[in-house]
């Protein structure tokens, strides 16, 4: 088996249609988010099979390259798979992540990080309920 290099770009592949690339371990798709964009709730979208096309391709990180904005949002595949949604809207079954999870790096070079899981909060309970009141 040759290894694969940074270099080599594997396409994947919806309906016979070319929707994007592992190059290394980035999977990477150009969407419009006027488009592609999930409305409600505010989210992207992935056929599943892509993904598990992307991962045999050695893809852990997925990208999406904004055309209309020049933004590009970021986040981890295992992310998708954790903290996803499944869904089908007569388009097969998809899978979603609301923005929140994603990093978007937008056109004028500003961040704009994923939110990081809040930790739980410590409560120290009553023992007698009737007691504390």
């Amino acid at each position: 088996m040759i290894p694969q290099s940074a270099r080599t770009r594997n396409p994947i592949f919806v309906n016979s249609r070319v929707i994007g690339h592992v190059s290394g371990d980035v999977f990477t798709k150009q969407v419009q988010a006027s488009r592609h964009q999930l409305k409600r709730p505010p989210a992207w979208c992935f056929d599943i099979q892509s993904l598990h096309d992307a991962q045999a391709a050695g893809a852990t990180i997925a990208r999406l390259v904004d055309t209309e904005s020049g933004s590009t949002w970021s986040v981890n595949i295992d992310e998708i798979w954790r903290s996803g949604k499944r869904f089908d809207r007569g388009h097969g079954v998809q899978i979603f992540l609301v923005l929140k999870f994603w990093n978007c790096l937008l056109a004028d070079g500003t961040q704009r990080h994923a939110a990081k899981p809040q930790e739980p909060q410590a409560e120290q309970l009553t023992l007698f309920a009737e007691v504390a009141r």
